[in-house]
């Protein structure tokens, strides 16, 4: 090949690629602890909106529960359909050792039914929902620290005149100055927002399908709400430098054990003390991103 025939190549490719330029951040293990110390749980219910999971219909979420709460009332809601699930479809078990700690059949048929989850250890506990068709939606109680990775992130279109949001909340380590979030399908980028705990948006810049979010946070960590419209094809949400553990509460955030941030297993103690107010670490290049 010759320099000329090289020289195209390279030139056509700055063409179609584009440098996406956002810190880089290393998240160590994928463990959560809750934001705020845990207290007795609330008799008061909060509701998800009608969650799909990926495309293998199995929707993930996870909660931080302290033994002294002895059990975690939920509720669950199948959209209804004909078809019944001949199998358990809806099971708890605790992160540490991945034991199940209840697991049942739930009926498909658009009515809520409850449930109370039996809480053995302190710690983190992970919900699998599997047959999810058409979607399913919780409650629970709002001062549990309930999350959802950004992979199984997406809404059920139920009503087009009136379409769902997922409004899910994150934490900004401190000093990061971007968020990256990249869609496999960029349409729904446009819809994307990321707003401050006041409900201020924060400036985005979209390089193809990738979004990049002006946080020029501080030297603390705080709390970003994070706004996604519905989409129905299964297009998961990436993160590209922040926890992909989305929570549904601010105040009942989940956030990595690693953090400058959060309370430790027992909830009373600061989670990694030797670690409080580390700094992101960068990376050395930006990675790119095809042009639209």
């Amino acid at each position: 090949m010759s320099d000329e025939e090289l020289d195209a190549i390279l030139k056509a490719g700055l063409k179609k690629y584009v440098p996406v330029e956002y810190d880089r951040v290393a998240y160590e293990g994928d463990d959560y602890v809750p934001l705020h110390p845990v207290g007795a749980l609330s008799s008061k219910i909060r509701e998800t909106p009608v969650l799909l999971g990926n495309e293998s219909h199995k929707l993930g979420l996870w909660f931080w529960a302290s033994d002294n709460a002895r059990e975690a009332p939920l509720s669950i809601c199948f959209q209804k359909r004909p078809e019944q699930t001949p199998y358990d479809n809806f099971y708890v078990f605790f992160k540490k050792g991945q034991e199940k700690v209840f697991t049942t059949n739930v009926p498909q048929d658009g009515q809520w039914h409850d449930y109370k989850i039996p809480i053995q250890r302190t710690g983190l506990y992970g919900i699998r929902i599997l047959d999810n068709h058409w979607g399913a939606a919780l409650r629970f109680p709002e001062n549990l620290p309930l999350g959802i990775q950004a992979g199984f992130l997406r809404v059920a279109t139920l009503d087009r005149r009136n379409p769902q949001d997922n409004r899910a909340f994150f934490l900004v380590p401190a000093r990061l100055k971007t968020a990256a979030f990249a869609l496999q399908d960029p349409d729904p980028l446009e819809g994307l927002e990321v707003r401050d705990i006041s409900g201020k948006p924060i400036p985005k810049k979209r390089v193809g399908t990738t979004a990049v979010f002006e946080l020029n946070n501080g030297p603390e960590p705080r709390l970003c709400e994070l706004i996604y419209p519905a989409t129905k094809e299964n297009r998961p949400l990436v993160p590209l430098n922040i926890s992909p553990m989305l929570s549904f509460l601010p105040d009942q955030a989940l956030v990595p054990v690693h953090s400058s941030a959060g309370v430790a297993e027992r909830g009373d103690e600061p989670a990694d003390a030797a670690k409080q107010g580390a700094e992101p670490k960068q990376a050395d290049a930006p990675p790119v991103t095809p042009k639209k």
